[in-house]
């Protein structure tokens, strides 16, 4: 995870004008950039500042600095308000340091099986349908499927799959296969499902999860474990059964 999670959301009120993009600024910075401690994230802030206006960050009341880069026209253009950073930007990144500490912020649990052997375990789906559909099953499946892969229909399939990975890390650590943390923020974790191919590692099991399918599959689950998925899928209106390859 890098520093930039905690630039996702901006806030909905700044300073001067000149705010947001010295946020924008910061966020594409972090993008490359380890996690840090809250002293080290606010003094990293600083020391940017300093570097684009020459002026020390202070608390003092009107005290602002016009940095170029970011003036665009208009009465305060490039203003980037030192009050505001101190009162409300810097506090509001550092909480979300915090907040990303209790979530879990750590080494993820070292597996015994391998993506690779996952991928052989007994599986089950988590689908919109209540079964399998059999190869010599009449209607139309594949035009219903194509119906509901296009456009809305998608995306409200693919928020229910998102809404049942985050209640059920209500209840046991959740991490991405190629990465160091567990427990991500929510958002982060829904904008990863709705962009890219997941291994979503779940204790000794692992959810695989498609951007662009209608099914989620569980590998290896526990009897808990898929009880517990069979529960919030129900309330999705989702349904898990066996595959019979």
């Amino acid at each position: 995870m890098k520093l930039s999670v905690i630039f996702e959301d901006k806030p909905q009120r700044w300073g001067f004008r000149g705010d947001p993009y010295f946020w924008d600024y910061l966020k594409v910075r972090a993008e490359n950039m380890d996690i840090l401690s809250p002293e080290e994230l606010e003094q990293w802030i600083k020391e940017e500042y300093f570097s684009l206006s020459g002026k020390t960050l202070t608390d003092k009341y009107m005290d602002f600095a016009v940095i170029k880069q970011f003036a665009h026209g208009g009465m305060s253009s490039g203003g980037v308000d030192n009050g505001w950073w101190s009162k409300e930007g810097i506090p509001l990144l550092k909480s979300r340091l915090a907040a990303l500490d209790k979530s879990g912020f750590a080494e993820v649990h070292e597996m015994s099986k391998t993506v690779e052997e996952l991928l052989q375990c007994p599986c089950w789906i988590i689908d919109i349908l209540p079964s399998q559909v059999s190869k010599d099953s009449p209607g139309q499946y594949f035009a219903v499927e194509k119906y509901f892969l296009k456009g809305d229909r998608m995306q409200e399939i693919k928020q229910k799959h998102i809404n049942l990975i985050l209640k059920l890390n209500c209840y046991r650590d959740i991490s991405f296969s190629d990465k160091t943390v567990i427990n991500p923020l929510p958002k982060h974790f829904a904008d990863e499902m709705k962009k890219r191919h997941l291994y979503i590692m779940i204790g000794e099991s692992m959810i695989l999860s498609e951007p662009d399918d209608t099914h989620l599959t569980v590998f290896n689950p526990d009897p808990q474990l898929l009880e517990l998925i069979r529960q919030i899928a129900s309330g999705e209106g989702l349904f898990v059964w066996k595959p019979t390859f």
